[in-house]
C-alpha cells in the first residue's frame, strides 16, 4: 500500500553527500518532499542543500552532524521530534580505516556503535511518530554492497548483515501497519570510502562488473519494489554472481 497523497510531506536522508544520497534526494524532491538531510562536511552540506532548494523548489534544512557522537545524534533526534519525518533512510557510513587486527579498542567501537546502534536509535526515535499514524517508510542502505563480507573490512561488512536482520526483525514487527521497512544492498559504485560493495580503492573502475552503477535508477527500482513489498533490494545480483565465480576461477 503506497502512502496516502498529502502535502507536508517530509524525508530524512543521513550521509546524503556519499553513495546513494543525492539519488534519494533527488527522487523525493521530485515528488515535492520537504528535505532534511544529514552529513559531515558542513560546506558540502550547505552546498548541496541550496543546490536542492534551488533546483526544485523545496523547503530544505542541512545539518552539519557527526552522528558517531552524542552531539550530533542529539542534534538530528532534535531535529526529527520537531520535523517528524514521512521517510527515514540511513545512508551513513564510518569507513573502517584499518585492519581490524590493527585496531584500538576505541576506533573499533566507534565504527561498531556508528554502523549499527546509530541506525537503531534513529530508528526508534522515528518510529514513534510514524507507529502513531500508522504510516511511514524506514530504507536501511547497508554500507557493504552486497552484504558479504570482506577480508579487509571485518566490521565494516558485518554491519551489513546486521541491517539485513535489523530490517527483516522490524518488518516482521510491522506487518499490520502501513509502516514500511526496506534494506537496500546497491552493489558496487563510487562512494565517499572508494567503492561500495567490496571493491578496494586502488583498483580498477570502469563499466562491467566492477562500476558504475546508475544510483538514479538504483533508487527508482528500490522504491518500485518497495511500495510492492519487498523488503530486500539487490541491485546487479547477476553481475555479483559473475564476480563471485570469477574470484573463484581466478583462486
Amino acid at each position: 500500500m503506497e502512502m496516502d497523497e498529502r502535502e507536508n510531506r517530509t524525508v530524512l536522508i543521513t550521509g546524503v553527500l556519499y553513495g546513494l544520497g543525492p539519488a534519494y534526494a533527488e527522487y523525493f524532491a521530485r515528488r515535492g518532499y520537504s528535505l532534511i538531510l544529514t552529513g559531515k562536511d558542513k560546506r558540502g552540506i550547505r552546498a548541496f542543500s541550496e543546490e536542492m532548494e534551488k533546483s526544485f523548489g523545496v523547503p530544505v534544512i542541512g545539518l552539519a552532524a557527526d552522528l558517531s557522537e552524542r552531539r550530533g545524534l542529539a542534534l538530528l533526534s532534535g531535529q526529527i521530534d520537531l520535523s517528524c519525518p514521512d521517510v527515514m533512510i540511513n545512508n551513513a557510513a564510518e569507513e573502517e580505516s584499518e585492519r581490524f587486527v590493527k585496531m584500538n579498542a576505541a576506533l573499533a567501537k566507534r565504527v561498531t556503535s556508528f554502523q549499527m546502534n546509530t541506525v537503531v536509535s534513529l530508528t526508534l526515535t522515528v518510529l514513534r511518530r510514524m507507529i502513531n499514524q500508522n504510516e511511514g517508510r524506514i530504507i536501511n542502505i547497508s554500507p557493504d554492497g552486497f552484504g558479504r563480507n570482506h577480508g579487509g573490512s571485518s566490521l565494516f561488512s558485518s554491519s551489513g548483515i546486521f541491517i539485513r536482520q535489523f530490517t527483516e526483525g522490524l518488518k516482521a514487527q510491522l506487518t499490520d501497519t502501513n509502516i514500511r521497512v526496506q534494506a537496500v544492498y546497491p552493489g558496487m559504485m563510487e562512494s565517499v570510502f572508494g567503492v561500495l560493495g567490496g571493491l578496494q580503492p586502488g583498483m580498477k573502475r570502469g563499466r562491467g562488473i566492477y562500476l558504475h552503477s546508475d544510483p538514479n535508477e538504483i533508487v527508482e527500482e528500490a522504491m518500485r519494489q518497495m511500495e510492492e513489498g519487498k523488503v530486500f533490494f539487490t541491485y546487479g545480483v547477476k553481475r555479483n554472481a559473475f564476480w563471485r565465480r570469477s574470484e573463484i576461477n581466478a583462486g
